[in-house]
């Protein structure tokens, strides 16, 4: 089953310098290797800067194949996750989006082909998914009138797609989202997760797609073929011992499952 990873730096660099922690990248390499190992080929879209920045950190060999990626008319600050959709249009499916910081520990394929449609879990309707009253949009655009605003959003931190006129229908309604919505410098989440992850299960309810959810979202510490940073990401940035600690956990399981890649990765921590 192939995969992708997906590197999009202007969100970042519009902040500060680009940069990934050792944490991070660390897990990025597990996560790479080990969907080859246990799932198939993994591809990474990612721009120019992150390209470049991968190179020195002597890390492209990571992925079977490597493409190119940019996204335009799209505010890069509020939709700090178009890079995903934008690789996803890229990609023919059946694939596997998958965020560089989630890690899979064994073979899913029996588990992806489910249904038409696997997520990570399903989200509860709550003050992250406003009404979409809410989202002052550009004269010309509006909501589908098929689309149920009652079906639960999907969390795409993994996101299997079988049908590739599906595929495309689910990224140009996004893309044409993010596109058309006003920029509003207060809202860097709402129109972004809805973006990504209510949409996706509006288009999917109004196409008739079956959705399957690997985890319940109320038991998301309790299992064991995912490991996914999450907010633990804030952890790890504020807690030195801790950050150590984890690293070293990462670097031997590298040195463990996959030696050739160890001497880079050492040499990546601080």
């Amino acid at each position: 089953m192939d995969a992708f990873h997906t590197i999009w730096t202007e969100p970042a660099r519009m902040k500060d310098v680009y940069g990934m922690p050792d944490y991070e990248i660390l897990v990025m390499i597990i996560s790479a290797l080990n969907w080859r190992k246990y799932n198939g080929n993994i591809t990474l879209y990612a721009d120019d800067y992150a390209l470049e920045y991968l190179e020195e950190l002597k890390l492209l060999n990571l992925w079977n194949d490597i493409r190119p990626l940019a996204v335009s008319d799209i505010n890069p600050v509020q939709f700090w996750a178009a890079g995903k959709i934008a690789a996803l249009s890229l990609q023919n499916t059946p694939a596997v989006m998958l965020d560089t910081d989630l890690i899979v520990w064994n073979d899913i394929t029996e588990e992806l082909l489910k249904k038409d449609i696997t997520v990570m879990h399903l989200e509860e309707i709550n003050h992250v998914y406003p009404d979409i009253s809410n989202f002052e949009m550009k004269n010309g655009y509006s909501f589908n009138p098929n689309w149920s605003l009652k079906v639960k959003p999907c969390n795409t931190a993994l996101l299997f797609i079988k049908d590739n006129d599906f595929k495309n229908y689910y990224v140009s309604e996004s893309l044409r989202f993010m596109k058309n919505r006003i920029t509003d410098e207060s809202d860097f989440l709402y129109s972004m997760v809805f973006a990504e992850q209510r949409l996706l299960s509006m288009c999917a309810n109004e196409k008739s797609k079956s959705v399957n959810a690997i985890l319940n979202h109320n038991d998301l510490d309790n299992q064991k073929s995912f490991t996914h940073l999450w907010g633990y990401k804030r952890t790890l940035e504020s807690a030195p011992a801790e950050r150590h600690n984890f690293c070293k956990r990462c670097l031997n399981r590298i040195k463990e499952d996959f030696p050739e890649f160890y001497d880079v990765a050492e040499y990546l921590v601080s």
